[in-house]
C-alpha cells in the first residue's frame, strides 16, 4: 500500500506490524518544480524510517522540458536517492509528464532513459499504463541497459475510469516487468465523492470500492485475463 503517516499513521502501524510493503510519499502535492515535504531536511526524515518502507517520489517530468527546469527537478531527486542510499531505504520515482502535454509509449520510453542518464536508479518505476507491446519491450530494454537489478514497474491509472484502463491493465499483468499497479482514485474516487455528497452511506461506499477492485483483479491478476499471472 501507498500511505501517508500525516493521514494513516495508524493504518500504517498496523500494516506495518502484519508485514505489509508500504510506500510512503515524500513530495508536495502538485509540485513543478518538485519539492518535498521535508524540504532541506529530507535525508534527515528518512533516517528515521523503517527500512523496509519504500520512499515514493511523483515528478511531474515531460523529456521535453526545457532544461533549467530539468535540471531543478532532478537535483531533488538526486537528493532524494541520496538520503534512501545513506538510510538503506528503497525508493520509487514516479514519472509523469504533465497531464496538458500528453504522452505516449515513446514519449514515457525516453522519460525513463533521460532520468537514467542524469544518474537516476530508483528501485522501482511507476509509470502510467503502456498501451502497446512495443512500448513494454522498449521499456524493458531501457531498464534492462541501465539498472537489471530494477525492482520493476508500477502502473498507475491517473484517476481514469476503469474501461479506459481495462487493455492497459491487461497488458501490464503480461509483462514480467510489471510488479503492480496503484490505481488507487479509479477504485475509490467516485465512492468518495458520492459519500461525501451524502449519496452513499458508509457500507454503501465499502461496497462500491469492494466491487471495483474485485473487477481490477479480475483484469490485472486473474489467469483468466493474462494467461501468465495468478493472484
Amino acid at each position: 500500500m501507498l500511505i501517508d503517516p500525516r493521514f494513516g499513521g495508524d493504518v500504517m502501524r498496523r500494516l506495518d506490524e502484519r508485514g505489509w510493503w508500504l510506500g510512503r510519499p515524500i513530495e508536495v502535492t502538485r509540485s513543478r518544480p518538485l519539492r518535498t515535504e521535508a524540504g532541506a531536511a529530507l535525508a534527515a526524515d528518512i533516517a528515521t524510517w523503517n527500512p523496509a518502507h519504500v520512499a515514493k517520489c511523483l515528478v511531474w517530468h515531460h523529456p521535453d522540458d526545457d532544461e533549467a527546469l530539468q535540471e531543478r527537478q532532478i537535483d531533488v531527486l538526486l537528493r532524494l536517492q541520496a538520503a534512501c542510499r545513506d538510510a538503506g531505504v528503497e525508493w520509487i520515482l514516479e514519472a509523469v509528464p504533465p497531464l496538458e502535454l500528453g504522452h505516449d509509449d515513446e514519449v514515457l520510453v525516453r522519460s525513463v532513459a533521460g532520468l537514467y542518464a542524469a544518474g537516476l536508479m530508483p528501485d522501482w518505476w511507476k509509470l502510467p499504463t503502456l498501451e502497446s507491446e512495443a512500448g513494454w519491450s522498449a521499456l524493458a530494454a531501457a531498464i534492462g541497459e541501465h539498472d537489471p537489478y530494477c525492482r520493476g514497474v508500477l502502473v498507475l491509472g491517473l484517476d481514469r475510469p476503469l474501461p479506459a484502463l481495462a487493455a492497459g491493465l491487461r497488458l501490464a499483468a503480461s509483462q514480467p516487468l510489471c510488479g503492480g499497479l496503484a490505481i488507487g482514485r479509479t477504485v475509490f474516487g467516485d465512492a468518495a465523492a458520492r459519500w461525501f455528497a451524502g449519496e452513499l452511506d458508509d457500507r454503501g461506499a465499502v461496497d462500491d470500492m469492494s466491487e471495483r477492485f474485485s473487477r481490477v483483479l479480475e483484469l490485472f491478476a486473474s489467469d483468466a485475463a493474462t494467461g501468465t499471472r495468478s493472484p
